[in-house]
């Protein structure tokens, strides 16, 4: 991410302790490929204290996906796009009707993944790691 002048994941965000956090509460799922991770990402099921507001479309509850990330020689190999349509169907087994992400707004391919999921825009949030604005996207998916 640094390398195209994204600094999303800096000053030490996410850190090992996250990740262990993720582990710890079985929220980290992880796509392989030939026994080599491909990817990976936080489903969490539960409300997100930076997503109150009212810029959403959908009420609670919903889940939100976090620490996205594809390994840079599976990129182009549908990584990201298996991890989205888990959590629609990991959510939908729960009867939970939305799903909800945002991403950092200097970082240019996440937006167009969303978007090609059927994700739609609802606004910004700011977060404490980094002064610029972190763009929303949000799925009713109870709608199939």
């Amino acid at each position: 991410m640094a390398a195209q002048g994204n600094p999303q994941w800096s000053q030490g965000y996410p850190d090992d302790e996250a990740y262990r956090n993720d582990i710890r509460l079985h929220r980290l799922y992880v796509v392989t490929i030939e026994g080599n991770i491909a990817g990976f990402a936080a489903i969490c099921e539960g409300d997100d204290p930076d997503y109150e507001g009212e810029m959403w479309q959908t009420a609670k509850p919903y889940m939100s996906i976090h620490r996205l990330g594809v390994h840079p020689i599976f990129r182009r190999f549908g990584v990201a796009k298996t991890l989205f349509r888990f959590a629609e169907e990991y959510a939908r087994s729960k009867r939970i009707p939305a799903i909800r992400i945002d991403t950092f707004s200097k970082n240019r391919v996440a937006p167009q993944l969303f978007l090609s999921m059927g994700y739609t825009y609802v606004g910004d949030i700011s977060r404490s790691r980094l002064p610029d604005p972190y763009p929303c996207f949000e799925k009713n998916i109870s709608e199939k």
